[in-house]
């Protein structure tokens, strides 16, 4: 059953345009990088406002939980990743952060 990785987060004050440029830097690498991250489905962000906060939500797919554990192991030997990440968690406010997991339900009836 497909599985949906979603984090969600706000910047540090003053860090929105830090934070974007680092997220793609993040997708750019996966994107050029495809074969190292073939068990990532997808990889989406949406940029959204809600209270007033400029809310990142960030949305990778994978065929089942054992496919994202199997890469997490993987990509954690990959030093330029784990470099992007680190610079991305310094430009996020740690207390307006989320992760979460979405398991997707009737999919036969999705509209598509």
């Amino acid at each position: 059953m497909p599985v949906y990785f979603v984090e969600m987060w706000v910047p540090k004050p003053g860090e929105e345009r830090k934070c974007l440029e680092t997220a793609e830097k993040i997708l750019r690498y996966v994107k050029e990088h495809r074969e190292e991250f073939r068990e990532r489905r997808t990889h989406r962000m949406f940029h959204v406002f809600v209270g007033g906060k400029p809310w990142f939500i960030d949305v990778q797919e994978y065929d089942d939980l054992s496919s994202m554990e199997k890469l997490d192991k993987r990509i954690s030997r990959d030093k330029k990743y784990i470099e992007l990440i680190l610079e991305w968690k310094n430009c996020i406010d740690p207390r307006e952060s989320r992760s979460l997991f979405l398991f997707d339900v009737l999919r036969e009836l999705w509209v598509e």
